[in-house]
């Protein structure tokens, strides 16, 4: 699968009042929609399938919230394209290795958005972010020169 364009399409983040003691942040990617897209590609007409996202960061107790809406256009061929629409109207569910590909994309780019809006906001980072932690130096004990 080959990823052609993603777009930010709706973005919201608010904090509400300040919540004191042990803060929860919950993430979610939830797929909204699958649908055909057509696309040139230079001189040809092609199939594309367009994936529509909502990312959401929810932190607990009702500190506030980050909503990121997005889509994702995808190339496959154009049975497959057919076939994973049919599917989803059905069942509302995707293959397993489209879903990896899909959701690792979409948290890449949202994530960082989201982290983003957090700091603006001054919410924690809804992804815990790596720390660097000095550990105080102990004292070895000089060796006597015999």
């Amino acid at each position: 699968m080959s990823i052609v364009g993603f777009n930010f399409t709706k973005i919201n983040a608010e904090k509400k009042e300040g919540a004191k003691g042990k803060i929860n942040i919950k993430n979610n990617v939830i797929i909204k929609d699958v649908v055909e897209q057509s696309m040139s590609l230079g001189a040809k007409d092609t199939k594309a399938m367009r994936v529509d996202f909502q990312f959401v960061s929810e932190y607990q107790p009702s500190l506030g919230n980050i909503t990121i809406d997005s889509s994702i256009v995808a190339l496959r061929p154009a049975s497959e394209i057919a076939q994973i629409i049919k599917d989803w109207n059905e069942t509302k569910q995707l293959p397993a290795e489209l879903i990896e590909q899909l959701f690792s994309y979409v948290l890449r780019r949202c994530n960082i958005k989201a982290i983003m809006l957090a700091e603006d906001l001054n919410l924690p980072s809804p992804v815990p972010l790596p720390r660097v932690e000095t550990k105080a130096q102990t004292e070895e004990p000089e060796k006597k020169e015999e």
